[in-house]
């Protein structure tokens, strides 16, 4: 992924968008509407897409979001999969709290950035014709809870939005206590700005724990940064899809076509460690998390608001006498 991504959250460039991940092995991406999971399918309702919102319009009734198709934007070579689809996101995103979205620390670099995005559940495909482009409700930005951009390591964003979301399950993060390699791993996001895919059979190819990821073989692409990252044998959230191998290649000066490895070759695709996020503030102390059933209470100093967990699960925010205990 090319880390410098302000120019993509401002402009959506094409240059931009091509430069970011890869196909490992098969293209195993899959529209939500075609997948047979139905546990997947209702974590993906807890998954965003962020939009600009100079490209909204408001027809009295719905959000609309007028687009191109991803043929045109990115000059497609037309065998490429999904290339008559929409594409409008430039990063992906997830439900952590009734009123907080986590996503890529480069998606989201300032309050100026975040207050021209929009966040957006189910934009996704309907069937293999026809996707979800009017929205009853979006979101907006209240404010940045925290954010860093490591080029080489930690990377993401907590923003807190406009209202609570109360239909919804924020995910479940994870304690990275038990991952390992060659553990299955899959993401569901926005690659290339497309509607919602689940993106499956990946693995954890390494971990790099001193700088705060680990590195997988999953089939993402530009857009996919912020997606939530899942421990295929648990459904946590295990980290933050940030950065990776070149998209796209341009084939005989003509069309551009995905870039194809092996499932070991390449760069691979690298994921913010979720816990690296307690460091700054966000999450809390690890120990205070374990899964069991009992009620832990942490501080937030950036959210600075003490917060109720069961396990490893937000409930709500309390009293900051909860925490002072």
């Amino acid at each position: 992924m090319k880390f410098y991504l302000l120019s993509f959250l401002l402009s959506l460039s094409l240059s931009t968008l091509a430069n970011d991940k890869i196909i490992y092995g098969e293209d195993n991406r899959h529209d939500v509407y075609t997948y047979t999971d139905q546990s997947v399918v209702e974590l993906s309702r807890s998954t965003v897409a962020l939009v600009k919102k100079s490209d909204i319009r408001w027809d009295g009734k719905f959000y609309n979001i007028p687009f191109q198709s991803l043929e045109t934007k990115m000059s497609l070579c037309t065998r490429e999969r999904f290339f008559n689809q929409p594409t409008a996101a430039f990063c992906s995103g997830f439900l952590i709290a009734p009123n907080k979205i986590m996503t890529a620390g480069h998606c989201i670099e300032s309050l100026d950035d975040c207050e021209k995005t929009a966040f957006i559940f189910d934009y996704r495909m309907a069937n293999k014709e026809q996707y979800f482009g009017k929205f009853p409700n979006i979101y907006l930005c209240k404010k940045i809870l925290g954010q860093t951009k490591n080029n080489s390591g930690v990377d993401f964003a907590i923003i807190e939005i406009d209202e609570e979301i109360t239909d919804r399950t924020p995910l479940t993060l994870g304690t990275n206590l038990e991952i390992a390699v060659n553990d299955p791993v899959f993401t569901i996001g926005h690659p290339s700005g497309l509607p919602a895919k689940i993106t499956d059979n990946g693995h954890i190819r390494s971990i790099k724990y001193n700088s705060g990821y680990f590195v997988t073989n999953l089939d993402t692409y530009g857009g996919n940064s912020g997606s939530a990252v899942f421990n295929a044998r648990t459904h946590e959230v295990e980290g933050i899809l940030v950065r990776g191998d070149t998209d796209y290649l341009t084939i005989d000066n003509r069309c551009r076509s995905s870039n194809r490895v092996g499932n070991q070759e390449g760069r691979g695709e690298s994921v913010t460690l979720i816990t690296q996020t307690h460091q700054d503030g966000i999450y809390g102390d690890g120990s205070s998390i374990a899964n069991d059933d009992q009620f832990r209470y942490i501080w937030f100093a950036w959210f600075n608001t003490c917060n109720e967990f069961k396990g490893s699960v937000f409930r709500r925010e309390v009293p900051a006498s909860y925490c002072r205990r």
